[in-house]
């Protein structure tokens, strides 16, 4: 064995960074490095044949932690021993281990190496608060190696995908993919994160349910000290949220797109229907009873008012009708409709109805819920062609998440429709709300049943949701803002029969730009005793009005150029102060925004029946005891 002389050995222990110490079997100081003179701040010859454990914070040589040291350096087990060493600094925490020299040689000495601690344990702090800072943050981190395989995972990755951590490491990323990131697509991405470079884009993975889940992701290399690339860690955001609200604030902006495309051509529409209509009645009025030709006059009038019902279907998907809101309980009405909706939904269905235990109020249209509540029972039942169960649920609901009400204590009313049906998935999901979308065969359905009820219900100031996957069922939640109890309404409607009436000599001035539905209007009306004044805009009407003696009714259009219905029957007021006003629009908007029916006037949303608009002249008119009968031919 080769003796390094003393001078090399001296620049050898100096060359090393770690303090150094060269002691005997009784643990005293034979020889030490610069290293460990700088950090005691004291020359060499100071610490000669002195106890290391006297350098200890706290210890001297009669302690028994000293007597300790030294049995655990004679016995080779002095490793990783952490201590307060005493430095010019203050105290500095290091880790002991020591080591023989020249066993065998009948020399017994010891080389101690003193660890600095402070470092380590800066980097352990550092390292603990990039942990916690993992484990805090709500985006999911993750790290895959080379080969593609998950080498950790944040706990929020692991809620987003619903796995534990145990199963995620390990697992090749490619097997959490979903569509539109394939496999080799993945490994050309890996390929050219290679170069160092930082990628960003949308990646759909797939949970442990095999459920999509969209996130917005940086992928990054992760380089070592030598700059190779080690790992690749991954951030990834769950925009599932996100999407579904910017879905629905597309579906909004194309309701409301499609609403104004509705109002814009039911006005023209419901005009052309409103001639097809009337004179087929009176064609039908002319012709013999069971005879063919009045049957085809009965089919014209049949299929106005079927386009007529597609037109409303088409503005109440488009929120632009106008609604007879009452304060109703969805305990009584759901209960009241219970047989017929069970009579409709047919024998081969289960049909359960579950009703809050205390009154549900809502302030909506009556007719308008109905058709909501038929809508939905009517979608469920066609979505069991082989039996099911279909469940009617009322209740409230106080915290919703995205629902909360501003500046009201109130809660939700809650009507909920399920079904055990076939279900539907993501994609109709997204389009089962737009008119005339229908999965139906040809013939089956117009596609306007669910559009009419989100509008319905959007109008009426609440929210649908809807939850549902292929092969198990759909539940449609209806959310309308609960009222504070008062007094319930009942719709005055429905037992009052409509009676056409005569005239008798009884002035209108009948206003209407639709040259054709002018003519069917002034026709039917003398025919049956008034005495017509018609004008084709509001200013011939004025002028009709400064020549004739008095005018009883004012019929008239609401939009119309120039002047308005609205605005003629302001100025005709002021001449005719008990004049009587109906105003006529296949736009119910029209008289929302322009109209004021708190005056006593009355409003015909068209296509009506001529019977309905006899019926409400004589109303207006206070004709109740003139005869009813029509005119003879």
């Amino acid at each position: 064995m080769t003796i390094l002389p003393h001078p090399y050995l001296q620049a050898l222990l100096d060359g090393i960074s770690d303090p150094l110490f060269i002691l005997d079997e009784q643990g005293r100081i034979v020889r030490v490095n610069r290293a460990a003179t700088f950090l005691l701040g004291v020359v060499e010859e100071e610490l000669h044949a002195r106890q290391l454990c006297t350098l200890f914070q706290d210890l001297d040589e009669e302690t028994d932690e000293c007597m300790t040291f030294n049995t655990m350096l004679r016995n080779g087990k002095l490793r990783e021993w952490e201590v307060l060493l005493r430095c010019r600094g203050g105290g500095l925490q290091v880790a002991l281990t020591a080591s023989a020299l020249g066993p065998g040689t009948g020399v017994e000495e010891f080389l101690v190496v003193a660890r600095d601690l402070s470092a380590h344990r800066r980097s352990e702090h550092e390292h603990n608060r990039l942990a916690a800072a993992l484990r805090s943050i709500g985006e999911g981190v993750y790290l895959i190696d080379l080969e593609g395989r998950l080498r950790y995972a944040n706990p929020a990755f692991e809620r987003m995908l619903g796995y534990t951590e145990d199963e995620l490491l390990g697992l090749e990323i490619v097997e959490l993919f979903g569509s539109g990131l394939n496999p080799s697509r993945y490994r050309e991405l890996l390929q050219s994160l290679q170069s160092g470079k930082v990628w960003q884009g949308r990646v759909t993975l797939l949970n442990k349910r095999r459920e999509e889940v969209p996130c917005d992701t940086t992928l990054s290399p992760l380089l070592d000290n030598q700059g190779n690339i080690i790992d690749f860690v991954t951030v990834c955001r769950d925009v599932s949220e996100r999407d579904r609200l910017e879905e629905q604030l597309r579906q909004s902006q194309k309701m409301e797109a499609i609403g104004r495309l509705a109002g814009g051509i039911a006005h023209d529409f419901n005009n052309l229907l409103s001639v097809i209509n009337g004179y087929a009645e009176l064609l039908s009025d002319t012709l013999e009873t069971d005879s063919q030709p009045r049957r085809f006059a009965e089919a014209i009038v049949q299929a106005g008012e079927k386009a007529a019902a597609i037109i409303k279907q088409l503005l109440a998907f488009g929120r632009k009708q106008l609604l007879k809101p009452l304060v109703l309980d969805l305990n009584k009405v759901v209960g009241g409709m219970e047989e017929m909706v069970s009579r409709l939904i047919g024998e081969q269905l289960e049909f359960e109805v579950q009703l809050a235990p205390h009154p549900v109020l809502v302030r909506i249209d009556p007719s308008q819920l109905e058709q909501v509540v038929l809508n939905l029972a009517l979608n469920a039942r066609d979505a069991m062609p082989s039996g099911g169960v279909l469940r009617i649920v009322t209740g409230r609901n106080d915290l919703t998440p995205g629902l909360e009400r501003r500046g009201s204590e109130r809660a939700w009313a809650v009507l909920e429709v399920s079904d055990s049906g076939i279900g539907i998935d993501r994609k109709t999901r997204e389009r089962i709300f737009d008119p005339f979308f229908t999965t139906k065969k040809d013939g089956k359905g117009t596609g306007m049943g669910l559009a009419t009820v989100h509008g319905i219900v959007e109008q009426s100031g609440g929210h649908i949701r809807v939850e549902s996957e292929p092969g198990r069922g759909s539940r449609f939640r209806i959310y309308l803002p609960e009222v504070e109890p008062q007094p319930l309404q009942h719709s005055p409607e429905g037992s009052r029969s409509i009676e056409p009436s005569r005239g008798s000599g009884r002035v209108v001035l009948l206003v209407e730009d639709e040259a054709g539905l002018r003519d069917f209007l002034e026709r039917l009306l003398e025919e049956h005793g008034f005495s017509v004044l018609a004008a084709a805009n509001g200013e011939e009407a004025l002028g009709l009005s400064r020549n004739v003696p008095r005018i009883d009714l004012l019929l008239t259009d609401v939009v119309m150029p120039r002047m308005n219905g609205v605005q003629l029957a302001t100025n005709l007021a002021k001449t005719y102060p008990t004049l009587a006003v109906v105003l006529m629009s296949g736009y119910a908007k029209d008289v929302v925004e322009t109209g004021d029916l708190s005056k006593g006037w009355r409003f015909l949303e068209k296509p009506f029946r001529a019977a309905l608009l006899l019926a409400t002249l004589r109303e207006v008119l206070g004709t109740a005891e003139l005869p009813v009968q029509p005119p003879s031919a």
